[in-house]
């Protein structure tokens, strides 16, 4: 949540396209804006290819078949390629898949929920933490589950009377 307060903050006061490299470049000067969006560039391309490979490992679990090293570079590359055109053909067609893939990953955790629901037994839910939690892994977990809120304040230019 203060992320997402922050850039929306942020958006309304600098409301130009760059979001938080033009908010670096503003209270930091040219050099630390040009670090971070090397930085953020860098990032994002080896973020990117984490997803295809993430799916394929997904897909393989659940059809219980393993996958040759040529079908998954294939699809991930495919994968790769999709989402390069999708983005290129502009904001209203991401937005209308953001939608539907949205939809499409929580769906099935509502069904899940809302045909569980009278089997819940909340008695169970007041424990400790178990002793053999790996604290930097939950950490980087949620960490990364909260990252990219910011990056939506790269679009701020284009929002009317902010």
């Amino acid at each position: 949540v203060p992320n997402a307060l922050m850039t929306a903050e942020l958006a309304c006061m600098m409301p130009d396209n760059g979001g938080h490299i033009l908010w670096v470049h503003r209270a930091f000067g040219p050099f630390w804006s040009f670090l971070n969006s090397y930085a953020t560039l860098f990032s994002l391309i080896f973020e990117g290819g984490v997803y295809p490979v993430m799916f394929m490992d997904y897909v393989a679990q659940l059809m219980g078949i393993e996958f040759s090293g040529a079908v998954r570079v294939g699809v991930g590359l495919m994968l790769l390629i999709l989402v390069t055109l999708m983005n290129i053909r502009g904001t209203d067609l991401v937005s209308g898949a953001s939608v539907f893939f949205t939809v499409a990953s929580l769906g099935p955790f509502l069904l899940i929920i809302l045909l569980g629901a009278n089997q819940i037994d909340l008695t169970e839910t007041v424990q400790i933490a178990p002793h053999n939690t790996k604290w930097g892994a939950f950490i980087t977990i949620i960490l990364w589950s909260t990252c990219g809120y910011d990056l939506v304040g790269a679009c701020a230019g284009e929002v009317k009377d902010p």
